[in-house]
């Protein structure tokens, strides 16, 4: 079994063990911490994953994972709320376009989508029951959603029907990010990196190897973006993806998704606590593991500014900084 097979493997056991779909809110945590990441305490169901997080305004903040678990913040991720979303699947991804517009997406072909800032979702779910991993939204109305089996999924009714784009591989697609305009990346297995310039019209395989996966894609300047997976490995492009070079990350755990803060600096987090900070544009790369338990995988990340922001990951953990994660 491969390691991105194993992963998988780990993730679906953690959702067939949670149970209560109960909606409930975290006890109030009222400590600031001054260095470091601290735990919130929202572990509401301790075996469910979450697998995405976003602050759509400086105080609200979303968190999304297994079983439909869906998470919501008011105060910046102090505290939080917690409800299951019908249907009760597991939800990879989320992206707001602004304040009010959303989308999600995850097993069983389920798509949902808001219009009011995440408070009620629209099921607008694709017909085939695969797996969905990630998804861009880039107008009220337009999305690219990347799945198993190198499906790529397109709308332009805001998911009201969807249609396949031909991406060239039966690999399965992870991660998905706009370049500019009509230009996406889309990142997968076995080394996958495809590259479309004309909105999806077609897809260009730009890299390949056999050295592991790619679970996602993050900008890392107008130009320059890190893709990176399994075994901690990281590859930059500074020609908006149309080359790409090995950078050296310093870890060998799997690293699962990043986020962009300046033209210098992007976090990424991952497996065993790792989070990883560059502010050079990625020629070094620095552990910000002060307060994250080690046991835990992180699956996402999302920050407020330069300094508040929190990652989420295995057993609900939800893990929160004002100083930047330092």
């Amino acid at each position: 079994m491969s390691e991105k097979e194993s992963y998988l493997a780990l993730i679906l056991i953690f959702f067939l063990s949670c149970t209560d779909p109960a909606p409930s809110t975290s006890p109030s945590n009222n400590s600031i911490p001054s260095e470091g990441w601290t735990a919130v305490n929202s572990r509401f169901h301790s075996l469910t994953t979450l697998f995405d997080c976003m602050f759509i305004t400086s105080n609200r903040v979303v968190v999304a994972g297994g079983l439909g678990d869906f998470r919501v913040s008011e105060n910046s991720g102090r505290t939080w709320t917690e409800f299951f979303l019908s249907p009760r699947n597991t939800l990879f991804d989320i992206d707001f376009l602004d304040s009010l517009n959303g989308i999600m997406v995850g097993t069983q072909g389920t798509i949902l989508w808001s219009t009011d800032g995440g408070r009620l979702w629209e099921d607008r779910s694709y017909s085939q029951s695969i797996i969905l991993y990630a998804v861009s939204l880039f107008s009220l109305d337009q999305a690219l959603i990347v799945a198993q089996n190198g499906v790529i999924l397109s709308t332009t009714n805001a998911g009201l029907s969807w249609g396949e784009q031909n991406s060239g591989t039966n690999e399965d697609l992870f991660g998905l990010l706009s370049v500019q305009d009509s230009e996406w990346i889309a990142v997968g297995g076995a080394g996958t990196i495809l590259k479309t310039t004309n909105g999806g019209g077609s897809w260009n395989e730009v890299w390949q190897d056999s050295a592991g996966a790619f679970f996602n894609v993050v900008r890392a300047g107008s130009t320059s973006f890190f893709v990176f997976g399994e075994a901690g490995r990281i590859l930059k492009s500074t020609d908006s993806g149309e080359n790409w070079e090995l950078v050296s990350s310093g870890v060998t755990e799997a690293l699962w998704r990043g986020w962009f803060q300046s033209e210098t600096t992007v976090i990424i987090v991952g497996n065993y606590g790792t989070i990883l900070r560059t502010t050079d544009r990625g020629v070094n790369w620095d552990s910000l593991r002060r307060g994250v338990p080690t046991a835990i995988h992180l699956y996402g990340v999302s920050f407020m500014d330069a300094d508040t922001g929190i990652v989420v990951g295995d057993g609900g953990t939800i893990l929160r900084t004002t100083s930047g994660g330092l």
